[in-house]
């Protein structure tokens, strides 16, 4: 994909980051956006992970020009709406990934057995008291660690069962992308939460995450879900 160098730099200069850490947030190396920055194709994958760091969707980052027909990624993920999620190696990681999300998903692709199942019900308990909650949830409380002892107990319990789920042949795998979404206020008077006619939409960052076979290192997960809020198409984007 063909990115426009003018807008990477503006948007990194704008949250006052170096190359190195955008690399660094995006799970990229600095080359790749050095070359990002000097009008080089990239793939789309990495498309979305520097959108996703910037706060903007993809093609708010894509040059007017048409994409390459010689570009490495297949046309099929392009028009089926497809995201790639990455095998989650570092627990530090993916805690911040949930954290600055607005929205999020926890899905299995692996068949539960009697021998992975202690290992899936240890992951899955920690990560969905962590996900996002259900936008239309009045008194919901995300169990985000709040001091920073938490947080570290926290990355050592993510880790020690990343490392459990590896030697038993699975993995969770991780995708972030950014939409724009009409999310629900709440009106404390009432005690309710309501959307309004001309309500502006705004940004927001979804995660995915899969429990899957440890095989492969990325999995293509459908970018389209039911998230009980309206999330806008590709021609209602405001810009």
């Amino acid at each position: 994909m063909q990115c426009d160098p003018a807008k990477i730099r503006s948007l990194r200069h704008q949250r006052a980051m170096t190359q190195d850490q955008l690399a660094r947030q995006s799970n990229v190396e600095r080359r790749t956006v050095q070359r990002a920055e000097q009008g080089q194709p990239v793939s789309l994958e990495t498309l979305a992970y520097l959108s996703a760091t910037l706060g903007v969707p993809s093609e708010h980052l894509l040059a007017s020009a048409e994409p390459d027909p010689k570009d490495d990624v297949a046309v099929e993920d392009r028009s089926t709406g497809l995201v790639t999620a990455r095998k989650a190696t570092s627990a530090r990681k993916l805690l911040e990934v949930i954290k600055g999300a607005t929205l999020g998903s926890l899905d299995y692709e692996v068949e539960p057995t009697a021998s992975n199942l202690p290992y899936l019900r240890k992951i899955v308990g920690a990560l969905e008291g962590l996900m996002p909650l259900d936008p239309w949830h009045l008194h919901g409380v995300r169990r985000l660690p709040v001091s920073l002892l938490a947080e570290l107990e926290c990355i050592a319990d993510l880790g020690e069962q990343l490392n459990e789920l590896a030697q038993n042949g699975l993995a969770v795998f991780v995708a972030e992308h950014v939409e724009f979404a009409v999310m629900p206020l709440y009106d404390p008077e009432f005690d309710r939460r309501y959307v309004t006619d001309n309500q502006s939409p705004e940004m927001v960052r979804i995660v995915r995450i899969v429990i899957s076979d440890a095989t492969s290192e990325k999995v293509k997960i459908t970018k389209e879900r039911d998230w009980k809020v309206q999330v806008l198409s590709d021609d209602e984007i405001p810009f």
